[in-house]
């Protein structure tokens, strides 16, 4: 009989927190579930600790160094439940995140993915802060365009999610996850739980920090996200909404109000309508700039006041 639950972990170099996080799949309140750990060909004694174990529940597959999204479609190769939950070798699952985000989605058939918010601790488990990404799916949906709105090791998905999303991009860095995380979205409804379900490290040396290239990632993903759901959107206007918080871009005021328009149809919904109103107007104003910058100083800045009135007036 197959479990309720396969957990996926990749392991490189994690031997620090490795047991401490096997541990806390172990300690789950939820018992009817499976741990694919896939060893990305460490270099420490991640390998000799993982040989401690000796529950059967617990799968280990090793590889040479791929990286982290080889070893990801790798464990999803041997996915037997209905649900996958997604872990870290050094974040800590507490003992009920496999119960209440299984009992979300038994509850919640229309949802492919659920994560939930994550104590922020360091390398010696001291909390540092807090995640508590937007919960909804109307937020949600239109966070997505912009940026990853969960937090990976709270993620559990439907198995059958992998039909239209396939596996993990394969750049090998936080944004593998947010591709993946968008890709289910764009065909079922997506949340996050309020509380709090998992220890989440942050180490220097960790993919969570932002690199160049992994800003390139962003854009690209946003411009896949942005053009999925507005297909016939001018090359100009999706590269410049891509970019948005990076650089600006000039475009006409009409342009500029009717993907405002555009925009607003389709994300200003539900009971989140105001909050993301907010939020899209501000993006635009970020992105788009209505006056040419030619001359910098006084007549510059004394134009300046006046885009800002007329973006008032177009994004209303």
């Amino acid at each position: 009989m197959s479990p309720k639950v396969s957990v996926i972990m990749p392991v490189y170099n994690a031997g620090n927190w490795l047991f401490q996080s096997v541990s806390s799949i172990l300690a789950q309140t939820l018992t009817d579930w499976e741990l694919i750990i896939v060893n990305d060909g460490s270099t420490d004694d991640s390998g000799y600790i993982l040989k401690q174990f000796s529950d059967p529940r617990i799968q280990i597959y090793h590889q040479a160094n791929q990286g982290v999204s080889s070893a990801l479609n790798h464990a999803l190769n041997y996915c037997k439940a209905p649900y996958v939950a997604r872990l870290d070798a050094d974040d800590v699952a507490l003992p009920d995140r496999l119960q209440k985000e299984a009992d979300f989605l038994d509850g919640n058939p229309d949802y492919g993915l659920v994560g939930a918010a994550a104590e922020i601790i360091d390398s010696d488990g001291k909390t540092i802060g807090w995640h508590r990404h937007a919960a909804t799916n109307s937020r949600l949906q239109y966070g997505l365009l912009w940026d990853n709105y969960f937090v990976s090791s709270t993620v559990m998905f439907r198995r059958e999610c992998l039909v239209k999303a396939g596996e993990f991009p394969r750049s090998n860095d936080l944004f593998d996850d947010y591709g993946m995380w968008s890709s289910i979205a764009q065909n079922y409804k997506v949340a996050n739980l309020t509380e709090v379900l998992l220890k989440y490290r942050v180490l220097k040396s960790g993919l969570s920090h932002t690199t160049g290239n992994s800003i390139i990632r962003q854009i690209n993903q946003r411009r896949i996200n942005i053009a999925f759901h507005f297909p016939s959107l001018t090359s100009q206007a999706l590269n410049a909404l891509s970019h948005c918080g990076f650089r600006r871009t000039q475009l006409a005021p009409t342009e500029v109000r009717i993907l405002f328009e555009g925009f607003s149809h389709k994300f200003v919904v539900g009971e989140d309508a105001s909050e993301i109103k907010t939020d899209l107007r501000d993006r635009f104003q970020n992105t788009f700039r209505l006056i040419t910058p030619t001359h910098k100083g006084f007549w510059y800045n004394l134009l300046r006041p006046a885009e800002k009135l007329i973006f008032k007036f177009l994004l209303r």
